[in-house]
Protein backbone atom coordinates (compact mmCIF):
# COMPACT_ATOMS: atom_id res chain seq x y z
CA UNK A 1 0.00 0.00 0.00
CA UNK A 2 2.79 1.99 1.18
CA UNK A 3 4.71 1.61 -2.36
CA UNK A 4 1.54 2.37 -4.24
CA UNK A 5 0.84 5.72 -2.31
CA UNK A 6 4.47 6.41 -3.10
CA UNK A 7 3.99 5.43 -6.59
CA UNK A 8 0.97 7.99 -7.27
CA UNK A 9 3.24 10.89 -5.66
CA UNK A 10 6.11 10.57 -7.90
CA UNK A 11 3.60 10.33 -10.78
CA UNK A 12 1.21 13.53 -9.41
CA UNK A 13 4.81 15.37 -9.15
CA UNK A 14 6.01 14.47 -12.65
CA UNK A 15 2.53 15.54 -14.22
CA UNK A 16 2.55 18.85 -11.72
CA UNK A 17 6.36 19.17 -13.54
CA UNK A 18 5.73 18.22 -16.79
CA UNK A 19 2.20 20.59 -17.01
CA UNK A 20 4.45 23.99 -15.78
CA UNK A 21 7.39 23.15 -18.44
CA UNK A 22 4.00 23.23 -21.16
CA UNK A 23 2.59 26.25 -19.33
CA UNK A 24 5.98 27.99 -20.03
CA UNK A 25 6.58 27.38 -23.89
CA UNK A 26 3.84 27.09 -27.05
CA UNK A 27 2.64 24.82 -28.15
CA UNK A 28 5.35 23.82 -30.83
CA UNK A 29 2.91 21.20 -32.27
CA UNK A 30 -0.14 22.21 -33.15
CA UNK A 31 1.40 26.05 -33.73
CA UNK A 32 3.62 24.71 -36.44
CA UNK A 33 1.31 22.15 -38.21
CA UNK A 34 -0.65 24.22 -40.60
CA UNK A 35 3.01 24.98 -41.73
CA UNK A 36 5.18 22.15 -42.30
CA UNK A 37 5.14 18.30 -41.36
CA UNK A 38 6.53 16.22 -38.13
CA UNK A 39 9.30 13.28 -38.55
CA UNK A 40 10.20 10.63 -36.74
CA UNK A 41 14.01 10.11 -37.37
CA UNK A 42 16.02 7.70 -35.94
CA UNK A 43 16.20 7.05 -32.12
CA UNK A 44 12.88 8.29 -31.31
CA UNK A 45 14.17 12.13 -32.43
CA UNK A 46 10.78 13.96 -33.62
CA UNK A 47 11.94 17.30 -36.32
CA UNK A 48 9.51 19.56 -38.00
CA UNK A 49 10.43 21.17 -41.22
CA UNK A 50 8.47 23.93 -43.51
CA UNK A 51 6.39 22.66 -46.88
CA UNK A 52 5.12 25.63 -48.16
CA UNK A 53 8.54 27.05 -49.18
CA UNK A 54 10.40 27.82 -52.47
CA UNK A 55 13.37 25.31 -53.68
CA UNK A 56 16.07 27.61 -52.59
CA UNK A 57 14.44 28.57 -48.75
CA UNK A 58 16.83 28.40 -45.64
CA UNK A 59 16.27 29.60 -41.89
CA UNK A 60 16.65 33.55 -41.24
CA UNK A 61 16.23 34.24 -45.08
CA UNK A 62 12.81 36.00 -44.84
CA UNK A 63 12.37 38.81 -42.53
CA UNK A 64 15.17 41.33 -40.90
CA UNK A 65 17.55 42.12 -38.45
CA UNK A 66 17.10 44.33 -35.48
CA UNK A 67 19.52 45.22 -32.40
CA UNK A 68 18.57 44.56 -28.99
CA UNK A 69 20.14 44.95 -25.72
CA UNK A 70 21.50 41.25 -25.93
CA UNK A 71 22.58 41.68 -29.93
CA UNK A 72 20.89 41.14 -33.11
CA UNK A 73 17.12 39.85 -33.30
CA UNK A 74 15.78 38.04 -35.99
CA UNK A 75 12.13 39.72 -37.21
CA UNK A 76 10.82 36.34 -39.27
CA UNK A 77 7.69 37.50 -41.54
CA UNK A 78 7.04 34.26 -42.14
CA UNK A 79 3.89 32.56 -40.01
CA UNK A 80 6.38 30.22 -38.12
CA UNK A 81 9.09 32.30 -37.27
CA UNK A 82 8.70 33.35 -33.80
CA UNK A 83 8.80 29.82 -33.09
CA UNK A 84 11.38 28.14 -35.08
CA UNK A 85 13.95 31.00 -35.32
CA UNK A 86 13.83 31.66 -31.36
CA UNK A 87 13.49 28.12 -30.14
CA UNK A 88 15.67 25.35 -31.10
CA UNK A 89 17.57 25.10 -33.92
CA UNK A 90 18.08 24.03 -37.39
CA UNK A 91 20.20 21.28 -39.32
CA UNK A 92 20.64 20.32 -43.00
CA UNK A 93 19.26 16.94 -44.15
CA UNK A 94 19.87 15.13 -47.09
CA UNK A 95 16.59 13.97 -47.99
CA UNK A 96 14.41 16.07 -46.19
CA UNK A 97 16.24 19.36 -46.68
CA UNK A 98 16.03 21.55 -43.40
CA UNK A 99 14.40 20.56 -40.65
CA UNK A 100 13.85 21.82 -36.78
CA UNK A 101 15.34 20.61 -34.00
CA UNK A 102 12.53 21.23 -30.83
CA UNK A 103 13.77 22.80 -28.02
CA UNK A 104 13.16 25.23 -24.88
CA UNK A 105 16.08 27.47 -24.62
CA UNK A 106 14.93 31.17 -26.80
CA UNK A 107 17.46 32.99 -28.30
CA UNK A 108 17.49 36.29 -30.13
CA UNK A 109 18.83 34.17 -33.16
CA UNK A 110 20.56 31.01 -33.37
CA UNK A 111 22.79 31.79 -36.27
CA UNK A 112 26.77 32.13 -36.45
CA UNK A 113 28.27 34.90 -38.54
CA UNK A 114 31.13 35.50 -41.28
CA UNK A 115 32.11 39.04 -42.25
CA UNK A 116 34.95 41.33 -43.66
CA UNK A 117 34.72 45.31 -44.45
CA UNK A 118 33.13 44.53 -47.21
CA UNK A 119 30.43 41.68 -46.50
CA UNK A 120 28.09 40.22 -43.91
CA UNK A 121 26.96 36.46 -43.81
CA UNK A 122 24.68 34.35 -41.24
CA UNK A 123 23.82 30.79 -41.10
CA UNK A 124 21.76 28.32 -38.71
CA UNK A 125 23.62 26.70 -35.51
CA UNK A 126 23.18 23.41 -35.13
CA UNK A 127 21.10 21.56 -32.32
CA UNK A 128 24.15 21.62 -30.28
CA UNK A 129 24.65 24.74 -29.60
CA UNK A 130 23.59 26.93 -26.52
CA UNK A 131 23.14 30.72 -25.08
CA UNK A 132 23.74 32.71 -22.40
CA UNK A 133 23.89 36.16 -21.97
CA UNK A 134 27.25 36.36 -19.99
CA UNK A 135 28.70 34.33 -23.13
CA UNK A 136 27.00 34.29 -26.38
CA UNK A 137 26.22 31.62 -28.38
CA UNK A 138 28.69 28.73 -28.03
CA UNK A 139 28.56 24.81 -29.56
CA UNK A 140 29.63 22.18 -27.93
CA UNK A 141 31.77 20.20 -31.14
CA UNK A 142 33.02 21.39 -33.71
CA UNK A 143 30.58 22.52 -36.92
CA UNK A 144 31.38 21.95 -40.54
CA UNK A 145 29.56 24.38 -42.65
CA UNK A 146 29.61 25.18 -46.52
CA UNK A 147 28.17 28.21 -48.51
CA UNK A 148 24.93 27.22 -49.41
CA UNK A 149 24.08 27.16 -45.77
CA UNK A 150 24.70 30.94 -45.46
CA UNK A 151 23.19 34.20 -46.43
CA UNK A 152 25.60 36.97 -47.57
CA UNK A 153 24.41 40.58 -47.85
CA UNK A 154 26.42 43.73 -48.60
CA UNK A 155 26.79 46.53 -45.45
CA UNK A 156 24.60 48.73 -46.62
CA UNK A 157 21.83 46.15 -47.39
CA UNK A 158 21.62 44.56 -43.84
CA UNK A 159 19.47 47.24 -42.22
CA UNK A 160 17.10 46.38 -45.09
CA UNK A 161 13.33 45.81 -43.97
CA UNK A 162 13.25 42.68 -46.73
CA UNK A 163 16.80 41.79 -46.68
CA UNK A 164 15.79 38.98 -48.71
CA UNK A 165 15.58 41.25 -51.74
CA UNK A 166 19.66 41.89 -51.25
CA UNK A 167 20.95 38.48 -50.81
CA UNK A 168 24.08 37.73 -52.58
CA UNK A 169 23.00 35.92 -55.42
CA UNK A 170 24.36 31.54 -55.33
CA UNK A 171 26.91 31.69 -58.15
CA UNK A 172 28.99 33.99 -55.91
CA UNK A 173 28.04 33.28 -52.86
CA UNK A 174 30.83 30.82 -52.79
CA UNK A 175 33.38 33.19 -53.78
CA UNK A 176 32.71 35.23 -50.90
CA UNK A 177 32.11 32.61 -48.78
CA UNK A 178 36.28 31.51 -49.28
CA UNK A 179 37.69 35.25 -49.54
CA UNK A 180 40.91 35.10 -46.99
CA UNK A 181 38.82 36.78 -44.09
CA UNK A 182 35.58 35.10 -44.22
CA UNK A 183 37.67 32.16 -43.15
CA UNK A 184 37.33 33.44 -39.48
CA UNK A 185 33.95 32.24 -38.16
CA UNK A 186 31.83 33.96 -35.53
CA UNK A 187 29.88 32.43 -32.66
CA UNK A 188 29.30 36.28 -31.16
CA UNK A 189 27.17 39.03 -33.75
CA UNK A 190 28.98 42.18 -34.65
CA UNK A 191 28.47 44.81 -32.66
CA UNK A 192 25.72 47.09 -34.11
CA UNK A 193 28.87 50.08 -33.93
CA UNK A 194 30.72 47.97 -36.28
CA UNK A 195 28.19 47.61 -38.89
CA UNK A 196 27.48 51.55 -38.66
CA UNK A 197 30.93 52.12 -39.26
CA UNK A 198 31.51 49.48 -42.13
CA UNK A 199 28.21 51.61 -43.69
CA UNK A 200 29.85 55.11 -43.36
CA UNK A 201 32.66 54.09 -44.57
CA UNK A 202 31.73 52.52 -47.70
CA UNK A 203 29.02 55.57 -48.41
CA UNK A 204 32.44 57.66 -47.68
CA UNK A 205 34.23 55.85 -50.51
CA UNK A 206 30.68 56.25 -52.67
CA UNK A 207 31.17 59.66 -52.01
CA UNK A 208 34.54 60.10 -52.92
CA UNK A 209 33.85 57.97 -56.32
CA UNK A 210 31.03 60.06 -57.70
CA UNK A 211 33.38 62.92 -56.96
CA UNK A 212 35.87 61.88 -59.06
CA UNK A 213 33.67 61.15 -61.80
CA UNK A 214 32.21 64.52 -62.02
CA UNK A 215 35.53 66.31 -61.81
CA UNK A 216 37.07 63.86 -64.72
CA UNK A 217 33.45 65.10 -66.73
CA UNK A 218 34.57 68.85 -66.15
CA UNK A 219 37.67 68.05 -67.36
CA UNK A 220 36.87 66.49 -70.19
CA UNK A 221 34.44 69.08 -71.09
CA UNK A 222 36.83 72.01 -70.98
CA UNK A 223 39.22 69.32 -73.18
CA UNK A 224 36.24 69.21 -75.76
CA UNK A 225 35.42 72.91 -76.12
CA UNK A 226 38.90 74.30 -76.27
CA UNK A 227 39.58 71.69 -79.28
CA UNK A 228 36.74 72.74 -80.97
CA UNK A 229 37.83 76.66 -80.58
CA UNK A 230 41.09 75.54 -82.31
CA UNK A 231 39.50 73.83 -85.17
CA UNK A 232 37.35 76.76 -86.01
CA UNK A 233 40.21 79.19 -85.85
CA UNK A 234 42.21 76.99 -88.24
CA UNK A 235 40.06 76.18 -90.38
CA UNK A 236 38.94 79.64 -91.17
CA UNK A 237 36.57 79.57 -94.14
CA UNK A 238 36.26 75.63 -94.05
CA UNK A 239 34.47 75.64 -90.40
CA UNK A 240 31.83 73.05 -89.78
CA UNK A 241 28.43 75.64 -89.00
CA UNK A 242 25.00 74.44 -88.41
CA UNK A 243 22.04 76.63 -90.28
CA UNK A 244 18.43 75.25 -89.28
CA UNK A 245 19.62 72.18 -87.04
CA UNK A 246 22.09 70.99 -90.90
CA UNK A 247 25.21 70.89 -91.01
CA UNK A 248 26.81 72.97 -93.67
CA UNK A 249 30.09 73.98 -94.89
CA UNK A 250 30.60 77.77 -96.04
CA UNK A 251 32.51 78.64 -99.14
Amino acid sequence: MKKTIFILILWTLATINLDATYRNRPDFYRALKPYGEWIMLGHNITVWRPTFVHTDWKPYMIGRWRWTSIGWYWVSYEPFGEIVFHYGRWEYHPRYGWIWFPDDEWGPAWVEWRYDDDYIGWAPMPYTSQFRLDIGLRISFKWITIPDYWCFVHYKHFYSRNIRDYLIHERHKRDIFYRPHFKKRHFDPPRKYYIDKRMKDYELRENNKRRESKSEIRHYGKDVGRDNEDFDRNNGDNSRRKRDGKIIRRR
